[in-house]
């Protein structure tokens, strides 16, 4: 016997994760409580944390997956009822397969960082989880465009063969004066100033 372990460390040797306390019942789900007002409820093992986690999830990535095919269904209800009706279906199943993969994720690497610390899980994080993937879910949805002219980005041996060209194409040849076409924001050279 190890002279620096306890009898509860050999009680607990062949697990791979933290034991609960004895008398330990399992919360059922959502398992959430209001903080200082009733008694914490504690996850140990990482199915428990895993399963808290998909439920949790589930339910937040359905819901929103739903609302969004009911918004597209009612886009496309009038040129297109039938996908007024499948869209939300096929937007859930959709929301809930992600969240089933992201769940799945999240709840294991969860287990494993709370087992790894010997720490209990408190019901409400597997909450807050689900809560910072939708979050993500959506900031990743969002496409930001630079807004700069498609000149301003190409190299510059590129960009001086485009300015050539425009330069060259700026008199029309269908009339017989040679008249110059009006002149757009791409043929001026950008003059930037800073203002400190």
């Amino acid at each position: 016997m190890d002279p620096f372990s306890s009898p509860e460390d050999d009680a607990n040797a062949g697990n791979i994760w933290f034991g609960p306390p004895d008398g330990y019942v399992e919360p059922s789900w959502p398992g959430l409580y209001v903080l200082g007002v009733e008694p914490a409820q504690y996850l140990y093992s990482p199915e428990q944390i895993w399963r808290f986690t998909l439920y949790d999830t589930l339910v937040l990535f359905g819901t929103v997956y739903f609302l969004a095919g009911c918004l597209c269904g009612a886009n496309f209800s009038r040129r297109h009822p039938r996908l007024a009706l499948v869209a939300p279906a096929a937007f859930s199943l959709v929301g809930m397969t992600l969240g089933f993969v992201s769940a799945t994720i999240v709840g294991y690497a969860l287990a494993a960082l709370y087992n790894a610390a010997f720490l209990r899980m408190s019901c409400l994080i597997p909450a807050v989880w689900s809560l910072v993937q939708l979050f993500v879910l959506i900031l990743a949805s969002i496409t930001i465009q630079s807004g700069t002219p498609h000149l301003a980005r190409s190299p510059p041996a590129v960009a001086s063969r485009t300015c050539a060209r425009l330069d060259a194409s700026r008199f029309d040849s269908t009339s017989p004066q040679l008249r110059q076409r009006a002149p757009s924001p791409f043929d001026r050279p950008r003059t930037f100033s800073s203002s400190l």
